[in-house]
């Protein structure tokens, strides 16, 4: 009799069964209740208690033993209450299995596990054991009386009765199946109905919408089929894959990026199984190729196999892969022997102690994260400080191989071996390190957790990824401040982000070129003025704003500039009462003030043209009385110049006849503009007082910025996005690269520890997969790259990256301290375990 041993203990015992059930708890019902989404947890823990309590003495169920039973039922159920959704594949954990059989080992069979070999406490390994009694909970209750599965059961069926009509009658029809299963006489129809359960719950599960669970389900079935050559079985799962609809497929990316592939996979394989004879080889590569996209990450195994650093594991398969004489076999053995001995744990099939740092985690992060377990570690509690014994890997890759090898070995046909030899080695050495590491995995993770229940491994990179995040926010608002200074001009108030408005009464900028000085069009024309004016902001005003707009986005510059200064409206009047020789010249003064756009390859845009006169009339010259001086509208160059004149003798002999003047300008034209500007400004605003020769509308500039708006942000997205997606930190923006490179870094990490300690849950859990493998995983250097590539603005994906980071804690925290402090046992390494224990539990008991 088994021991069951319960290594958690919860508060609390499950309300005790109280309902009478009118009719007989049938084993059909019973094992339906084992295939409703709605009790199927409940009723296989019920199951795997039953067999580890062992056989009980049924004739007579008194009170004390009914109460034994429903403890353990509810202790059963209450260890596995929180663990993963309920699963019924067994195609986890058989690597060596692929490898052997795509390496052209057709004999090779597909281990299953059996209840005969159920460990002391099975719920250390649920995601096995509650797969296996789904499939025997007939033969598990048969021997179980009536009244006691009403006992036990009688909860459950009112719980299945309230559940959907289609959830019902799946559950029934899987019943019936097992029945089948269990009745049938020959083992390949027992495995022809197996495989059609398989296919049937696959078929429920995606409907379901539980796609990576379909999936497994899908994988093992055609295991099965492709043992037994199942062509027909083959067709039905190549007829339902065909049919999928395209784009549900498609959206399978945003569980994993490899999954609409992996199942492309399964549709060829299930294709080249219609006619096995021929095909068999090309289908199993298919399947060994989605084995590897689900457990590993990778597009096919030779990617991790034909590593040179197997050189010692790659000779030892040529020599035993198809060995069939028994020193050959006993060879093999020995070398696999000596292989498990060590441990496979070199620094190359495991990996190092360090040197610890983002760029060296980046490189092993390319490998396949068993082959670099130890680093991954030692990484991990080196980036959160901790001082804990890292476990002493060993390749559970090669582990899975090697056992699977010695299993083959073992059973080879004609072949008499000394077990009792291979079983020591099995009992003595191989079970023990087995246990010794899941001991230190497990001590190893409650380490790390400081002992505080909500601050396991992961809860504490979520943490830091946060604050890397929020780093990564600050030095990205850095760099794009930086790009903003260089792409416009000082005190520039536009958004690059936002695109520009310019509608009728809306001022879509505030900015002016307060700098700006006006200054002579062309000196020759400017009436000898030199003067630099200063607009005012009025008159600055008068710009369309297209223009100003432009001119920040350093498309080219405003500028203004006064031109055809002269004088109108001239008169001459004598300067001297007794001279008629020189006189008085006035008049208004007149001048165009302009106000252009110098595009930056030189081409100069008008923007308007204004002609302003003067009220006001000013004596502007003083000189020689002459008509064809009148005519000049601008003196200038005429001061200085001697006028001589004779005098009417009125008193003669007191002064000359003849008097020498000079002619000259009363106020310089630069003088009176400055003098008069002020009020000229004001004028030049006024159409009634100014003449307008040219106004020039901002509507084309406007869509020259707006294009080129667009171009700066392509510009920056694409910048920044290069520097982000890059490895070199001594790129310019090196803080921003390096900023982005901590929080990829510890993305993908998390993936890996994921991966390596909690391979169960990564496997079955859509949301939480989608957010480490799918297109919405968390923010890594792939999204940057899609950014660049679909025209998403990079600081959009840190808002992203928290959201999505968010969602992940949420969902990890929804499994129970037990797990997240504990961990799984990896998927190969259980399968490995169970295999070598069934090989020494089978020796124990030979003849």
């Amino acid at each position: 009799m088994r021991i069951f041993s319960y290594s958690m203990v919860m508060l609390g015992i499950l309300m005790m069964v109280s309902a009478n059930v009118s009719a007989e708890m049938t084993l059909r019902q019973i094992t339906a209740l084992h295939w409703l989404p709605e009790t199927a947890n409940i009723a296989r823990a019920y199951s795997i208690a039953e067999v580890a309590s062992g056989p009980q003495e049924m004739s007579s169920v008194d009170a004390k033993g009914q109460e034994t039973r429903r403890a353990q039922s509810s202790q059963s159920l209450m260890t596995a209450r929180g663990l993963p959704t309920v699963s019924s594949h067994l195609a986890s954990g058989h690597w060596g299995y692929w490898v052997l059989t795509r390496q052209g080992d057709a004999s090779r069979s597909f281990f299953m596990p059996s209840l005969e070999d159920l460990p002391p406490d099975p719920f250390l390994e649920w995601p096995i054991w509650q797969a296996v009694v789904a499939r025997e909970a007939t033969a598990i209750w048969a021997g179980v009386g009536a009244a006691q599965r009403e006992k036990i059961f009688g909860d459950l069926w009112r719980v299945f009765e309230q559940a959907p009509n289609a959830h019902q009658q799946h559950a029934l029809s899987q019943a019936r199946r097992i029945e089948r299963m269990r009745a049938a006489r020959a083992e390949s129809t027992a495995q022809t109905i197996l495989s059609s359960l398989l296919l049937a719950e696959s078929q429920f599960q995606w409907r379901r919408a539980h796609y990576l669970e379909s999936v497994w389900l899908l994988l093992e079935g055609m295991m099965h089929v492709a043992s037994q050559e199942d062509a027909q079985n083959a067709r039905f799962y190549a007829n339902w894959l065909n049919d999928l609809p395209e784009d549900e497929v498609r959206q399978l990316r945003q569980i994993d990026i490899n999954l609409p592939v992996i199942v492309a996979l399964l549709v060829d394989s299930a294709t080249h199984l219609i006619n096995p004879s021929k095909e068999r080889d090309l289908a199993v590569e298919r399947m060994a190729s989605a084995y590897s996209r689900l457990t590993l990450f990778v597009s096919n195994p030779s990617i991790y196999l034909d590593q040179p650093i197997r050189g010692e594991t790659l000779s030892e398969s040529g020599a035993c892969l198809s060995a069939t004489k028994p020193r050959v076999i006993s060879e093999c053995l020995a070398d696999l022997n000596q292989s498990l001995a060590n441990h496979f744990q070199s620094e190359e099939l495991v990996g190092a102690n360090g040197p610890y740092s983002s760029q060296f985690l980046l490189r092993e992060l390319d490998l396949i994260s068993w082959q670099r377990a130890r680093y991954l570690d030692g990484y991990t509690q080196w980036r959160l400080g901790q001082a804990c014994q890292v476990p002493r890997w060993f390749n559970l890759l090669e582990w899975s191989l090697a056992t699977a090898w010695w299993q083959g070995l073992m059973d080879a046909d004609g072949v008499d071996l000394d077990g009792d030899q291979y079983q020591s080695n099995v009992n003595s050495e191989w079970l023990p390190r087995v246990a010794q590491f899941k001991q230190e995995a497990h001590q190893w993770l409650e380490c790390m957790s400081g002992g505080s229940p909500k601050s396991n491994v992961i809860a504490k990179f979520v943490e830091l990824q946060r604050g890397l995040l929020d780093a990564l926010s600050v030095e990205l608002e850095t760099a794009m401040a930086n790009f903003y200074r260089e792409a416009v001009r000082p005190q520039s108030d536009i958004d690059l982000d936002q695109p520009l408005i310019l509608e009728q009464g809306m001022t879509p900028t505030s900015y002016r070129n307060t700098e700006l000085k006006i200054t002579p069009c062309d000196p020759v024309r400017a009436c000898g003025s030199r003067v630099e004016l200063t607009p005012s902001s009025v008159l600055l005003d008068l710009v369309p704003a297209g223009f100003w707009i432009a001119d920040q986005m350093r498309l080219g510059e405003v500028s203004f500039c006064y031109d055809n200064v002269r004088w109108t409206d001239r008169q001459m009047s004598i300067a001297r009462a007794n001279d008629s020789g020189v006189a008085d010249y006035s008049g208004r003064l007149s001048f165009n003030l302009l106000a252009e756009f110098t595009h930056t390859n030189g081409d100069i845009e008008p923007i308007f043209n204004r002609h302003l006169e003067t009220k006001e009339r000013a004596n502007f010259f003083f000189g020689r009385a002459d008509e064809a001086q009148l005519e000049m509208d601008c003196p200038y160059g005429l001061d200085g110049q001697p006028v001589q004149s004779t005098l009417e003798n009125e008193r003669a002999g007191l002064v000359p006849e003849r008097l020498t003047y000079f002619t000259s300008i009363p106020t310089p034209t630069s003088a009176y503009l400055s003098a008069n500007w002020e009020t000229w400004q004001l004028a030049l605003l006024d159409d009634e007082q100014v003449t307008i020769h040219h106004a020039t509308g901002d509507r084309a500039i406007y869509l020259e910025a707006e294009r080129h708006r667009r171009a700066l942000i392509d510009r920056r997205e694409r910048t920044l996005a290069t520097q982000m997606s890059s490895l070199e930190t001594q790129a310019s923006n090196r803080q921003l690269v390096a900023a982005m490179l901590e929080v990829d870094a510890i993305s993908r990490l998390m993936r890996r520890i994921l991966e390596l300690h909690y391979g169960w849950v990564l496997n079955r859990d859509d949301l939480l997969r989608s957010l480490v493998a799918g297109e919405e995983s968390l923010l890594s250097r792939d999204d940057i790259r899609m950014a660049r590539d679909q025209g998403i603005q990079i600081e959009s994906l840190i808002a992203r990256g928290h959201q999505r980071l968010d969602q992940f804690e949420q969902q990890w925290e929804r499994y129970p301290d037990s797990l997240t402090q504990s961990g799984q046992v990896p998927a190969e390494l259980m399968m490995s375990e169970i295999m070598l224990r069934t090989f020494s539990d089978e020796q124990s008991t030979a003849p």
